[in-house]
């Protein structure tokens, strides 16, 4: 079987502002991983970090009924970056009425 090619969201080492290249994902919860980064100056800098994914709100709706983790619903942008909004508030229910 084939392995995936899955492209890593790209960092800056934030000890000296470098590149730095994914090495390793790790599995948290359903809607968490840490991804673990190494600065591409390794002779010079060498910092090693862990970096979180997670999903934080939903752009389209699943069709199923009760999805396992809901997420807080927003608006989609037309013509707009949708990562771009402010968070919502984590009190308010992820499910409409």
């Amino acid at each position: 079987m084939a392995r995936e090619n899955h492209r890593m969201p790209g960092a800056s080492c934030p000890a000296c502002g470098q590149g730095a290249r994914a090495r390793r994902v790790g599995k948290v919860s359903l809607t968490y991983r840490e991804i673990y980064y190494e600065c591409r100056d390794e002779l010079g800098c060498g910092h090693v970090f862990v970096a979180g994914l997670t999903a934080v709100r939903t752009v389209r709706p699943s069709v199923r009924e009760i999805p396992i983790h809901p997420l807080p619903v927003t608006e989609w942008r037309k013509g707009h970056a949708n990562d771009d909004a402010p968070a919502p508030d984590p009190n308010v229910s992820a499910l409409k009425a």
